[in-house]
């Protein structure tokens, strides 16, 4: 057995063995090289009756979503229409947000760095959340040190709707879905959304730490359409995605999404996270070595969803993992699979077996 079918082997032994840690009925896994997908392989049952999960089952991909915002954001710079140096009132006047410091750069937002609260990625919509943040405090200068925040994010998309006047869902559609031909892919989750979407799950006792021992129930659909994380795709679109960025803003046809010497800002390292040192966080992307190998991506947390992009810039090649469970007891068990496929794609593109997870 070799190529797709190795592979596809290699990572259900790794969903067998890991299925009571993942919270999930249900994951699917896709990889590409810089020209092509090389493979999607369904694991496991779409919900908790047993129906199949297939390739084109489509997921929340929660903050994988912030390079896409990240993208939009660098080409309004490009166009002139937009600062990243500029303070975020000249864009949103009604952002007040208590602070003994000096002002939040659209930048900061970017990057993790602006003092802001972590904030939520499951909202409708970004105004209410951003008006809440007049009840806290920045916590500390902006650009001084890292703190994750989707409401950063949420005043990032506010400002791109400003500026293009447009919507930041149709902007996505727009400008990356549509051009890089990711057709099964959706720029906000609704309810008509949810047809051909996998349903997500948590653990029954959400007022108790997670525990393989309670039963999986159906998670809740919440409509969003923030900037933070509201992106519906499937393994095969994030392929497509994920070889743009693999050719440094330009797909393998030749759509340049980002001109290159903007792709290189979004991945310069600019915030140092306590939480993973090793992986600094540039422009809604995080970018680590692994092995002297440039390696970049993201991951994603939703109500009942978690997803991973992972990429080989060096090797060029990208792994997916989509999983329609929480994982919160052990996101280290996506991380396995993602680093089992990402390793299998490097295999495939090199005419080798893939290596077991």
């Amino acid at each position: 057995m070799a190529g797709p079918a190795a592979l596809a082997a290699v990572l259900g032994e790794g969903w067998d063995a890991r299925r009571d840690r993942l919270d999930a009925t249900g994951a699917v896994v896709a990889v590409t090289d810089r020209e092509r997908t090389l493979a999607v392989v369904a694991l496991g049952a779409a919900d908790r009756s047993g129906a199949p999960m297939t390739a084109g089952t489509r997921f929340q991909i929660g903050s994988v979503s912030k390079s896409f915002a990240a993208i939009l954001a660098l080409q309004e710079e490009r166009a002139g229409r937009l600062d990243l140096a500029a303070p975020v009132t000249r864009f949103l006047p009604w952002f007040e947000v208590p602070s003994r410091f000096g002002p939040i750069a659209v930048h900061h937002l970017l990057s993790h760095t602006s003092g802001l609260a972590t904030g939520t990625e499951f909202t409708g919509e970004a105004h209410a959340a951003l008006l809440a943040l007049r009840e806290t405090e920045v916590g500390f200068a902006p650009g001084e040190r890292f703190l994750y925040s989707n409401d950063a994010y949420k005043a990032v998309g506010l400002i791109l709707e400003g500026v293009t006047g447009r919507r930041y869902p149709d902007l996505l559609r727009e400008r990356i879905l549509a051009p890089l031909g990711m057709t099964s892919s959706d720029p906000e989750i609704t309810l008509p959304a949810r047809a051909g979407s996998a349903p997500g799950h948590r653990r029954a006792l959400d007022d108790r730490p997670d525990h393989p021992g309670q039963p999986l129930v159906e998670a809740p659909w919440v409509p969003s359409w923030t900037a933070d994380g509201s992106i519906l795709s499937t393994g095969e679109d994030l392929c497509a995605y994920a070889r743009m960025l693999l050719g440094r803003g330009t797909a393998p046809d030749g759509t340049a999404v980002l001109p290159e010497p903007a792709f290189a800002r979004m991945l310069e390292p600019r915030a140092t996270d306590p939480d993973e040192p090793d992986a600094p966080y540039g422009f809604g992307i995080r970018t680590t070595r692994v092995e002297g190998r440039l390696h970049a991506g993201h991951t994603g947390s939703m109500i009942g969803h978690v997803a991973r992009l992972s990429l080989d810039l060096d090797a060029g090649v990208g792994a997916v993992v989509l999983l329609n469970g929480a994982s919160g007891r052990d996101l280290a068990a996506r991380d396995d699979l993602a680093r089992a496929a990402l390793a299998g794609a490097r295999a495939l593109a090199e005419g080798r077996e893939p290596p077991a997870v």
